[in-house]
């Protein structure tokens, strides 16, 4: 009880100042043994709040070159849990020349900002052993997961990063540059509650406007959705125990849901 009255009044206490903060804020509370945190932020206007209470736990939070607005928030009060949370990126474009004498290729590296604008993130983790990767690429993104029991796990990704490849050629010889391309989440939600032990969930999304939710209340649960295209929608919910979901929607305006309340239960469903 007594770390949990640290961990909630360092959370108010921290919440009321941050008003009065400016850009770029970065909070760390740990309150009991062994606790490692790593802040990282690039931008302007995001915020980093990690509170761990517990012991042996780790946090990451990343909001990269080109975030902007952000908040990311691990909560821990437990033991042996890790949250690594990632907002934004940095892109690398590759430029190989070749000359028209032949001689050496020439290759030249540069960077720039991916940015995840207005994004938050936020994995409050209670037990023991829990451990949430949040990744959000694009706008006006929300990932939140909750864990309260022990051993269980979630996995987010809104956005992802792909590739392109852009031939030229010029008087002087030709040349192919490779570069990150963003395939952007634009006003993505994914949430994430689980109150038991032994859950499992896995929520991909890469697009527009898509909404994903689990919700497993029971113990030994899964619940794994993938989304790519625009305008879909996936909610699992499952109470019981032993119970799997797998959702896989590809293509545009889909929607899929799932709820099983009792034990045992399995459910796939995949629209492209």
């Amino acid at each position: 009880m007594r770390i949990h009255f640290l961990a909630s009044t360092a959370l108010v206490l921290l919440a009321s100042t941050a008003a009065l903060a400016g850009e770029n804020d970065a909070y760390v509370l740990q309150v009991g043994n062994h606790d490692k945190v790593n802040q990282t932020q690039e931008g302007f206007d995001d915020t980093a709040v990690a509170i761990q209470a517990g012991n042996r736990n780790r946090a990451t939070q990343h909001q990269l070159a080109g975030s902007a607005g952000n908040v990311a928030l691990s909560l821990q009060t437990g033991r042996l849990n890790t949250v690594k949370q990632t907002q934004g990126a940095e892109g690398v474009a590759v430029d190989t020349f070749r000359p028209a004498d032949r001689s050496s290729p020439v290759k030249t590296r540069s960077t720039f900002d991916i940015a995840s604008v207005s994004s938050a993130a936020v994995a409050v983790q209670d037990g023991a052993r829990n451990m949430a990767t949040q990744t959000q690429i694009g706008a006006y993104n929300l990932a939140a997961s909750v864990q309260v029991g022990k051993d269980n796990y979630v996995l987010q990704t809104q956005g992802t990063i792909g590739e392109t490849t852009t031939p030229y050629t010029n008087a002087d010889g030709r040349g192919t540059v490779r570069s990150d391309a963003p395939e952007y989440s634009v006003g993505s939600f994914a949430g994430v509650l689980q109150v038991g032990d032994w859950h499992g969930a896995t929520q991909e999304q890469s697009g527009i406007g898509h909404t994903a939710t689990v919700l497993q209340v029971g113990s030994d649960d899964g619940s794994y959705q993938t989304q790519t295209g625009f305008g879909q929608e996936a909610l699992s919910i499952q109470i019981g125990a032993a119970n799997r979901s797998t959702q896989t929607q590809s293509g545009l305006v889909n929607t899929g849901a799932v709820v099983q309340a009792g034990v045992g239960n399995y459910a796939y469903q995949t629209q492209k």
